[in-house]
């Protein structure tokens, strides 16, 4: 059985901003198109915070540009056996203060011939928010 997955209320506010700044109302035929032929019908369960399938929640993020879907599902979703992470996101793209020489270093130690790589620190200085951050670029292959 899919996952399925809703927005929480402060991500529908992330996702609105951004079909303001592609121009799209809430059932554009174009962003249809680019979330993979979602139907108008999937675009309104999503505005309505009725979960729907896994695969077409984080399209309709990427269609609009958000990368990082997990911050705009809520809680429940982001950790439910069902969803591909068991960890609640922490990352935030709006929130998150770049740490460019960390990500870099951390990316390239991960691309070279490194199996696992342990991240120490006190709590609540952002390691798993930066293993957020770096993950996706590892999966895209970047």
């Amino acid at each position: 059985m899919a996952a399925s997955i809703r927005a929480s209320e402060e991500g529908l506010q992330i996702v609105e901003q951004a079909r303001k700044n592609k121009g799209w109302n809430k059932k554009a035929t174009a962003w249809c198109y680019e979330a993979g032929g979602i139907s108008p019908s999937t675009l309104d369960r999503f505005w309505a915070r009725t979960p729907i399938k896994q695969e077409h929640f984080v399209a309709i993020c990427k269609a609009v540009g958000i990368d990082y879907w997990q911050s705009i599902a809520t809680p429940s979703a982001a950790t439910s056996p069902t969803a591909k992470t068991n960890v609640p996101a922490v990352y935030n793209r709006n929130t998150w203060v770049e740490r460019k020489e960390v990500t870099a270093s951390v990316l390239d130690i991960l691309n070279s011939s490194c199996r696992i790589l342990a991240i120490l620190g006190i709590t609540g200085i952002g390691k798993t928010a930066l293993v957020e951050r770096i993950v996706p670029e590892l999966e895209d292959g970047k």
